[in-house]
């Protein structure tokens, strides 16, 4: 019984750091493109791509929100997958799915194509490589899960600052189609890292009893809403994704009071990973009450965003960006740990996939209302 338990309790370490490399690389590709859409959505509207217009600022923005969207929504199908096929196979599927969906996305001769191929095929892939990656490192770590947490979030910011000079100069030296195939050759980096995720219980794969049905048995258990806790939670957290997307998609413009400004989202990233990193060192430490730090880290950001449009020159904005993304990175690297916290271990699984599901809603509808009443641009 005692060698059972042991096997059982995450190693906090060992193969682990492999995990947490991958998971950093995985979260680079996947969220480095997702944040990096505002350039799309600057293009199709400056050279009439598709024909659109400043007009259509929200339904070419809702492409890029639908993928965002469909990251977490997918999140609980992607939890089951993860048990039934293994997280190396999961992640191998994803990131032929999301090869496929942003290769696809090349060569669509309508705006609402883009929906299917983008929006859909591309967010289903990458949550199922998103999802896995996290799911590894829980099983991996546990004293250490903040910071592995944060290490591995860090990634969005490092490929952010990689990606985004690359799509904005593929954009201006080729076009949006080659961008994207060129984009769907990164995406197939994703299948690269899946080969180096392994389980951290070789026993626990061999076991085949545990069924689907159990599974999404599990994902419909609503119990941790009788919870106050969970309730507070999942409503701070939906309000805040409402508006949490709408920088990486508004904030790039060719010119922003004078200034070329296509590089603030990769700045944003910057400073984001840098507190991601400090945070999940913080944050791990015994005495610090990481549910009542992360409130402070919203309120933060909710200031942030209603200064926003109050801006009235350059440097207002590059403060934006500097506060906004430390308290981003912040939040973004504790949701899940939080999310532990409130619901306790046993109903974690089913806890984080339906704040997923909501937080996945206003992701979506988010960018489209803003971009509907034009409140950034």
């Amino acid at each position: 019984m005692a060698d059972s338990t042991a096997r059982r309790a995450p190693p906090d370490g060992g193969w682990g750091w492999v995990i947490a490399g991958v998971a950093f690389i995985i979260n680079g590709i996947i969220l480095g493109i997702h944040n990096s859409f505002g350039l799309f959505l600057d293009y199709f509207i400056e050279n009439h791509v598709f024909g659109v217009t400043d007009k259509d600022t929200a339904a070419v923005a809702a492409v890029g929100s639908l993928s965002f969207g469909m990251t977490f929504m997918f999140g609980p199908l992607s939890g089951i997958l993860c048990d039934q096929v293994g997280l190396r196979l999961t992640v191998i599927i994803g990131s032929v799915i999301a090869v496929a969906g942003v290769l696809t996305t090349s060569f669509c001769n309508e705006l609402y194509q883009l929906y299917i191929t983008y929006g859909v095929l591309w967010g289903c892939g990458s949550s199922l490589c998103y999802t896995a990656s996290f799911v590894a490192l829980g099983r991996y770590f546990h004293k250490r899960i903040s910071f592995v947490n944060g290490l591995a979030t860090a990634g969005s910011g490092i490929g952010g600052l990689a990606l985004t000079p690359l799509i904005n100069w593929l954009l201006t030296t080729s076009d949006w189609r080659v961008t994207y195939q060129v984009l769907a050759g990164v995406c197939s980096l994703l299948a690269i890292c899946g080969i180096f995720v392994r389980p951290a219980d070789p026993s626990k794969s061999k076991k085949t009893s545990c069924l689907l049905s159990k599974k999404i048995t599990s994902c419909l258990d609503f119990s941790n809403w009788r919870k106050k806790s969970y309730i507070a939670w999942v409503l701070s957290a939906a309000v805040v994704e409402t508006c949490y997307f709408t920088p990486y998609i508004y904030l790039v413009s060719r010119t922003l009071f004078g200034y070329i400004s296509n590089m603030l989202v990769a700045y944003l990233g910057i400073v984001a990973t840098a507190s991601k990193l400090l945070v999940g060192k913080i944050c791990d430490h015994p005495k610090m009450n990481r549910v009542y730090f992360t409130q402070i880290c919203i309120l933060f950001m909710a200031v942030c965003i209603t200064c926003l449009p109050l801006t009235t020159n350059y440097g207002g904005v590059l403060a934006f960006v500097i506060v906004f993304g430390w308290f981003d990175g912040c939040y973004t690297a504790l949701l899940a740990v939080i999310t532990l916290d409130v619901t306790g271990p046993a109903k974690y699984a089913q806890g984080l996939g339906q704040l997923y599901i909501v937080m996945s809603i206003n992701n979506i509808f988010g960018p489209i209302i803003i971009g509907k009443y034009r409140l950034i641009r």
